[in-house]
């Protein structure tokens, strides 16, 4: 059994909460989804489908923002500390780094996809 240390414990535990918090966001957000669905044979679909995208896009963009930041945060202190060490490793660090920073991207992307289902003003 491998046993984690404290570090790794509040990490994991970190993640557990988030994971709760999104099965409560969803939950909460289901109503407005169902009530969605079952207004389709509108031809306009009402404020909550808008409603629903917008908090959409805006989760999309913020969580992998804040998730490349603390992988940038914690990348680039280990590649440094890394980096002092031994010098011949600098492009495996870099990689690890541009990692990070395609989490942000990708959520980026996927934010301006989102964005077609918007009404244009």
């Amino acid at each position: 059994m491998i046993i984690l240390n404290a570090i790794k414990q509040k990490y994991v535990l970190r993640l557990i909460a988030l994971q709760f918090v999104f099965i409560a966001l969803i939950i909460t957000l289901l109503p407005t989804m169902i009530s969605t669905v079952s207004a389709q044979g509108s031809t306009e679909p009402d404020a909550s489908y808008y409603n629903m995208i917008l908090i959409a896009i805006a989760m999309v963009v913020a969580i992998p923002s804040l998730a490349a930041a603390y992988v940038l945060k914690t990348a680039v202190s280990s590649a440094i500390a890394a980096l002092t060490e031994r010098q011949s490793i600098g492009g495996l660090a870099l990689i690890f780094v541009a990692m990070g920073e395609a989490i942000a991207i990708y959520g980026l992307i996927v934010g301006m996809m989102l964005m077609q289902y918007l009404p244009s003003v």
